[in-house]
Parts: structure tokens; sequence; C-alpha cells
């Protein structure tokens, strides 16, 4: 019995223990993230993270940090090298693209004059003169042609010739074109005394360029002539066939190649101009040429092909 009465002495203690409220926990520095990034850290600390590098690590971070700049700078100076010119070649570069840029006019040409004299046992004098017009916009191009030949043998005069040729083009796309041409011969000395011819067309280029230009065409029409030997004027329907070939062979020569075939009941008559073109300055050039023409029908003192060989100082403009 005695034991039992001190259990409540015994437990008096225990309940005031339970009844006295915990302390607060102190807050970490983990407890607020926000306050441990940005509070600094204490001078301690960097004193004790400085001091456990060695002087040989803090110098191989510092070298690596010189290398990472000095390779930054050389990066800039190799832009700045390549994007910055000087004056000369600043003006340079502003005429090239000036150049480029530039739109060339609807007009271009060339003109074209050689003379050729012999004396002594025999005397003889040649004179070949062309003209060539262009005028081109969006849709459509004219070309315009003039050609004469004259010459004379011991006085007496041997080759006279004039042909005049203009052909309109609308361009249907960059590669299409319908064309409507005129042509006008007048041969004194050849099989066909005079020539005239109208035809329409397709054609369609086929090489564009830079290097290599070529266009064909086909087309009919109607032609009238009259032979050298006499009689009325002839009047036929007509086929036409054409192709003309330029090759770019430098930035100074070229060489170009022309063909036109005119079949009908009466005559066929072929022509090819063969030429080589280099420049001597400038616009100045020198051509070379060679012209083969054959007519079916010949008279009686004529002979069917008649060739010609040329060697003229030209001038260009607008190309």
């Amino acid at each position: 019995m005695h034991r039992f009465w001190l259990l409540p002495l015994l437990c008096l203690p225990a309940l005031g223990w339970a009844q006295v409220e915990p302390p607060t926990p102190t807050p970490t520095p983990t407890a607020a993230p926000s306050a441990a990034v940005e509070a600094p850290l204490p001078v301690s600390a960097v004193t004790d993270e400085a001091a456990a590098e060695t002087p040989a690590e803090v110098e191989a971070e510092a070298e690596t940090a010189q290398d990472a700049t000095s390779e930054a700078v050389d990066k800039i100076e190799d832009a700045a090298s390549a994007e910055t010119l000087t004056e000369a070649e600043r003006q340079t570069l502003t005429e090239a693209l000036t150049e480029v840029e530039k739109k060339p006019g609807p007009w271009s040409g060339d003109f074209a004059f050689g003379f050729l004299s012999t004396t002594g046992s025999s005397e003889a004098t040649t004179y070949n003169n062309k003209l060539g017009l262009i005028y081109s916009v969006e849709r459509f191009k004219n070309d315009f042609a003039f050609n004469a030949i004259y010459g004379e043998q011991e006085g007496v005069r041997s080759v006279e010739r004039y042909a005049v040729t203009d052909q309109l083009d609308y361009n249907v796309n960059v590669r299409d074109f319908a064309f409507v041409a005129l042509d006008f011969e007048k041969d004194l000395f050849g099989s066909i005394r005079e020539r005239t011819s109208q035809t329409v067309g397709y054609g369609r280029r086929l090489f564009r360029g830079p290097v290599h230009t070529l266009n064909v065409s086909a087309g009919g029409g109607s032609r009238q002539q009259l032979p050298q030997d006499g009689g009325g004027r002839e009047y036929d329907f007509i086929a036409r066939f054409s192709a003309d070939y330029l090759w770019k062979i430098t930035e100074t020569s070229s060489f170009s190649q022309k063909f036109r075939l005119e079949t009908g009941v009466e005559n066929t008559f072929t022509e090819a101009i063969s030429e080589l073109k280099l420049n001597i300055i400038g616009n100045v050039s020198t051509n070379i040429s060679f012209t083969a023409r054959d007519n079916s029908v010949t008279s009686f003192d004529s002979q069917r092909t008649d060739t010609f060989t040329a060697v003229n100082l030209g001038y260009q403009f607008g190309k």
C-alpha cells in the first residue's frame, strides 16, 4: 500500500514537463534557399577557398581565361578584316556592283568596215561593210541588219551585192518566241538578181548562255525573185528554217554561226555565215568572217555557190 501512494508524486514532474512548450528550432541556412543564394559568403569561407587553391592552379586558370580572350579577339579581327576594305578596294567594288546592277538600254548594235586593194600584175579593189541594230524590251525584239559588198577587177566592176533583213520577235516566254521576218537582197552578179521574202514562224532558245547561245526557228511565207538571165518575176510559197549560234570563248573573243534555209518550188536558197570576233580595245574589234551562199537555180554565166571571206574592223555599242 505504501508504494502505491508514491505513484502520484512520481507522475507530477512528468505532467509538468509535458505542459512546457517545446523550444522553437533555430532555422538553418538551408531552410531559406533564397537567403542562402543572396547572402554573400563569409570572409573566412572565401579565404579558406582561396587558400585551398594552389598558386599553380590559379596561374593555370588565368592562362586559360587569357587564351579564350585572345581567341575571341582573333575571330573579331578576322571578321573585321573580311568586312573592312580600303578606300580603293571599296571604290572598285562599288563600281563593279554598279556595272552588274546597271540595266542595259534597249538599243544595241555593231558596225564593221573592210577594205582590200591589190595592185601590180592585177588590180582589184573590194569594199564590204555591215550594220546591225537591235531594239529589245521585255516582250519584243527587233533585229535589223544591212550588208553591202562592192568590188572591182582591173577597173571593171566584178561584184556588187546588197542585203537588208529585219526580224521582229514576240517573246512568249523566256525560251519561246514568234517572229515576222522580211528579207530583201539584190545581187548584180549572182544567179538570182533580186529576192524578197516575207515569213512568219515560231522559234525556241535552246541554249540561253552565258557561254553558249543557240536559237532555232521555223516558219513559212511567200517569196518573189527575179532570175539573172531575164524572164519574169517568180512567186512561190516557201518554208523557212534558221539557226543562230554564239559561243563566248573568252571575255574578249567570240565565235558565231548563222544558218538560213528558204525552200520553195522555184528555188532553194541556203546561207551560212561563220564569224570570229576578237576585241582589240574597248568596243573595237577585228572580225574575220566566211560566207557561203547557194542557189539551186543558176544562170548560164553564174555559179551555184558563192563564197566570200572578209576581215573587218568593227565597233559595237550597247552591250
